[in-house]
């Protein structure tokens, strides 16, 4: 069994640390899956800078694309901890003040070559609330993996 980390591994950002205060998404770094078995998003949120609600809320979703121009959204099937709701592919939703801050994480199972996070603000966010997304995509076919 391989247990080299460092040399199997590449860990990048994915949404930079943004304080989330616009009802924008915030699409996340491309990650090209060509040459790797697997792909994880962690994400974090901070302390909310509002008042979090069903209609005031922080969502991490997932993104995937044939060709890094077309992106529709993942299957639930295709990433784990999927939270069912409005819209597929979520894998995080803050809507409650008590729910952050927390760091989340989701694997992506699906078959295409490229993945995204996408950070998603609903409502009316006026102070922020500081969050980030890195992806970690290891299973590395050549080595050391780049």
């Amino acid at each position: 069994m391989l247990r080299d980390f460092e040399n199997t591994t590449v860990i990048a950002g994915n949404v930079d640390p943004v304080v989330a205060n616009t009802a924008a998404d915030e699409d996340g770094t491309t990650v090209d899956l060509l040459g790797y078995n697997h792909c994880v998003f962690i994400g974090q949120m901070g302390v909310e800078g509002d008042t979090l609600s069903g209609t005031n809320s922080l969502i991490f979703e997932m993104e995937e694309s044939d060709d890094d121009s077309s992106w529709t959204d993942c299957a639930d099937a295709s990433i784990t901890n999927a939270v069912t709701g409005d819209v597929v592919g979520t894998w995080a939703v803050a809507d409650a003040d008590a729910e952050i801050p927390a760091v989340f994480f989701s694997e992506y199972k699906g078959s295409k070559r490229y993945v995204r996070a996408v950070l998603n603000t609903k409502g009316t966010h006026s102070t922020g609330t500081p969050v980030s997304i890195v992806a970690v995509k290891f299973g590395a076919a050549n080595l050391p993996a780049s």
